[in-house]
């Protein structure tokens, strides 16, 4: 007869959406009203699985949640995990400045911008170079002026502080 193992690891049981909304209040992580809806339907729609492993931790998958919803919104993300930011060194989260979010804003449209460009150089099915070279030109000149735009708004914004 076997002994039964004391370490047991715990059975995961998913939170409710409730818990979630608690969890995100609790951490102060941004878009509280929509990011633990959306981060429960998703792992609620496919079984909270991540990946093909069943999840262990949902509170870790939510701080990784946060944290890259935060870094797409143009937010430099503080350290979430626990491990990282228990101790003299945790900081709370700090909202952008209306300044950081137009750059961010600008910079994802750059980004885009960019995208496109890299697409239209590479695609060689347009027919009629002329028409091609149009396009390429006006992507340019728009990645142009929203670079200028960043370079401005920081150039401001340095000058105000």
């Amino acid at each position: 007869m076997k002994s039964p193992r004391k370490n047991r690891i715990k059975r995961f049981e998913a939170p409710t959406l409730d818990e979630v909304i608690a969890y995100w209040e609790e951490n102060k992580f941004p878009s509280a009203d929509t990011q633990p809806r959306q981060f429960h339907c998703y792992y609620e729609s496919n079984g909270w699985m991540v990946g093909k492993n069943p999840m262990r931790n949902w509170r870790m998958a939510a701080s990784g949640w946060a944290y890259r919803a935060m870094e797409r919104n143009g937010i430099k993300p503080k350290p979430f995990c626990r491990s990282e930011a228990v101790g003299f060194n945790a900081t709370p989260y700090e909202e952008p400045t209306p300044i950081e979010r137009e750059i961010a804003e600008i910079q994802r449209e750059v980004d885009i911008l960019k995208a496109s460009l890299r697409r239209f150089e590479l695609d060689k099915t347009l027919s009629y170079s002329g028409d091609r070279e149009k396009i390429l030109t006006s992507i340019r000149k728009e990645i142009e002026i929203d670079e200028e735009k960043i370079k401005q708004l920081i150039d401001g914004g340095d000058s105000a502080e």
